[in-house]
């Protein structure tokens, strides 16, 4: 969690509990457990998951199919973390979703309604909000990259964020300085598609940046 965030006093009981309910034998197939997240007056942060109390899904389905917004907190087997390192050999700020959703392609998630961590919403003390896209176009680049090539198979039940993720693509793109060591198009053949439709748009956005910034 962030330095400034603090969890609730019972919030390892709580993951426990809710990670022991899980029968044994389905263990295996679960990476973790995630809760919900509220802010310092008790409001929970995006939308809850939907369910009275709990489901098994994974971070995928509930982005895309269930349109579950806002941060979430919880943990992640540490045997499953080794197996998806982090990108590091991507310099500058790379999103976490990245590894999330390797993840959510092998293991379920245990999703619970459940509040456990409060969070401070400072945006000075977050680094992804750094405001001039140029800052971070590398590590955003890969993140829709991978989007737009291993996570199109759910773009039937969101249509509208791939199609501005591929024109981000662009944006992003237009923002590398090292363009002959970087690929621009996604793996995918609808990735390709969406990315090239929207790249007029994606030029459009990085004009936009440079007069901004």
């Amino acid at each position: 969690m962030n330095s400034d965030d603090r969890c609730v006093p019972h919030a390892l009981e709580r993951f426990a509990y809710h990670w022991f309910n899980i029968p044994e034998k389905e263990r295996s197939k679960f990476a973790g457990v995630t809760a919900l997240c509220v802010d310092e007056k008790g409001n929970i942060i995006g939308t809850p998951f939907p369910c009275k109390h709990w489901m098994d899904s994974d971070n995928l389905e509930i982005k895309y199919r269930y349109k579950v917004k806002g941060d979430k907190w919880g943990f992640i087997r540490t045997d499953i973390l080794r197996q998806f390192p982090f990108p590091e050999h991507i310099p500058g700020h790379v999103p976490e979703s990245v590894v999330w959703s390797q993840i959510a392609r092998l293991y379920k998630t245990r999703f619970v309604n459940e509040p456990l961590l409060i969070c401070h919403n400072d945006a000075n003390n977050r680094l992804s909000n750094t405001k001039d896209p140029a800052k971070y176009a590398l590590g955003h680049l890969y993140w829709k990259q991978q989007i737009l090539s291993n996570e199109i198979d759910y773009f039937r039940y969101d249509p509208l964020t791939f199609i501005l993720d591929a024109i981000r693509l662009t944006r992003f793109y237009l923002h590398c300085k090292n363009k002959k060591e970087i690929k621009y198009l996604p793996d995918s053949t609808l990735g390709k598609i969406l990315t090239i439709m929207g790249a007029p748009f994606g030029l459009l956005w990085y004009l936009i940046d440079k007069i901004r910034y």
